[in-house]
């Protein structure tokens, strides 16, 4: 089995765009794991929409998210990294797909 995690993919130029690479490494997988804290990323539903299409066709990857912590961040996170939060997890709800914690 092999893990392939953001962070270890090569940051250097891509001939169309480095998040084509990440794409394509999720359309590879099996299982598509992602955690959050309080920010949602600009390409985070990019990649959700890529793995839930691959999903609804073939069953695969897997797809499972995490929010760490049960309680809504502390007065330091800004409001726009909560509603990108907020916002993210509305969207999963909207898919039928309900947080674990």
């Amino acid at each position: 089995m092999n893990v392939l995690r953001r962070e270890n993919f090569l940051d250097d130029m891509s001939e169309t765009r480095l998040q084509d690479e990440y794409n394509k490494g999720i359309k590879e997988c099996g299982v598509y794991l992602s955690l959050f804290k309080a920010q949602i990323g600009n390409f985070v539903e990019e990649e959700l929409d890529l793995a839930h299409a691959g999903f609804k066709n073939t069953g695969k990857p897997l797809i499972y998210v995490y929010f760490l912590g049960a309680e809504v961040p502390g007065v330091e996170s800004p409001i726009v990294d909560l509603n990108s939060l907020w916002s993210f997890q509305k969207r999963l709800s909207d898919l039928g797909h309900h947080q674990a914690t």
